[in-house]
């Protein structure tokens, strides 16, 4: 949506669909283990930088 703009803004974009697998991952195990979901678990994704034609500033 973001490159459709006038100027076109930076963004961030996120792999929605992986954080969503590792999400139902985790809570598919505690499930199945019948144990609670640690808040602490964490998974890093990696996000990428779209630089577009304005930067700001």
């Amino acid at each position: 949506m973001a490159d459709l703009l006038d100027p076109p803004l930076t963004t961030i974009r996120q792999p929605a669909y992986a954080i969503g697998r590792e999400e139902a991952t985790i809570l598919f195990q505690g499930l199945m283990k019948n144990r609670a979901i640690l808040t602490s678990q964490s998974q890093e994704l990696k996000s990428e930088l779209v630089v577009r034609a304005f930067t700001g500033g």
